[in-house]
């Protein structure tokens, strides 16, 4: 009796596990991935993470969103400089919301026409830089030391702030 119960325990976990590797299967969610990465590291990780951001961006809207911390363009200028003259595809846009500062309005200057910043009164002082690139949100400190940067490779997270960059800048006109 005690062998007929568990051969019949067994079909079921065997029966249940089969269910559950099914529903597995046909899910979309996928668990997130985080890399931290520190100080002396952020611009190299930047340029080498560089096309994976464009293509995840190209595969939504064309439009990396977020909002930065002045800071980041004050110590990684040399990468916004090489990214827009030799990385970024012509199709590909720019929408970040920005404390307003010199170095915004230097940079500016420079006409990289994809690249298209608005000072957000509503939204005071940012003191990070965050970013929505595709399926990755790339928040980046710079603001004091040791600078770091957090990248979440997670599609659903990225969509509802890409959303709601997305309403701000429709808000904003």
């Amino acid at each position: 009796k005690e062998q007929e119960r568990l051969d019949q325990n067994r079909s079921v976990v065997e029966q249940a596990i089969g269910e559950l590797q099914k529903i597995a299967k046909s899910s979309a969610f996928a668990i997130p991935k985080i890399v931290y990465i520190p100080e002396d590291d952020v611009e190299r990780y930047c340029y080498k993470q560089t096309q994976v951001w464009i293509e995840s961006i190209m595969r939504y809207d064309g439009i990396w969103w977020g909002f930065q911390d002045h800071t980041y363009v004050e110590h990684y200028g040399g990468y916004i400089d090489w990214y827009w003259k030799e990385a970024a595809p012509e199709k590909l846009r720019l929408q970040l919301l920005s404390n307003q500062s010199d170095v915004e309005r230097q940079m500016k200057r420079k006409k990289f026409q994809q690249r298209i910043i608005r000072f957000w009164k509503k939204g005071g002082q940012f003191t990070a830089t965050l970013w929505v690139n595709g399926d990755y949100v790339v928040m980046i400190s710079t603001r004091q030391k040791p600078y770091y940067l957090i990248e979440i490779h997670d599609a659903l997270l990225a969509h509802n702030l890409r959303e709601m960059c997305k309403g701000i800048w429709k808000e904003m006109g």
